[in-house]
C-alpha cells in the first residue's frame, strides 16, 4: 500500500510540473524558437516533446538513463534523445 501512495504522489508531481513547463513553452514561444535554431523532427518526433521530456528532468531530480530505460514512459527511444542533444 506504500508503494502505491508514492507512486500516485510521483505521479501527481509529474503531472503538476508537465503543466508549468507546457505553460512556460507556450509563453515563450519554444517552438519557434526552436525552429529557428534549425532543429526539426527526428524520427517522427516532435522536438517539443523531447526538450519538454528533458526540461522536465532536471526538475525531478532525474538522469536520462533511470527516466528513459528504467521507467520507459516515453514514446521515443535514448536515441532519439541523445540525437535531439546533439543537434
Amino acid at each position: 500500500m506504500k508503494s502505491n501512495e508514492i507512486s500516485w504522489d510521483e505521479q501527481a508531481q509529474e503531472q503538476r510540473l508537465s503543466s508549468s513547463i507546457e505553460i512556460f513553452f507556450r509563453e515563450y514561444h519554444m517552438g519557434t524558437l526552436l525552429h529557428r535554431c534549425g532543429i526539426r523532427k527526428c524520427r517522427g518526433i516532435s522536438p517539443m516533446i523531447v526538450l519538454h521530456c528533458l526540461f522536465g528532468l532536471s526538475f525531478l531530480g532525474d538522469n536520462i538513463f533511470r527516466h528513459m530505460v528504467l521507467k520507459a514512459r516515453q514514446p521515443f527511444g535514448k536515441d532519439v534523445v541523445y540525437d535531439f542533444l546533439r543537434s
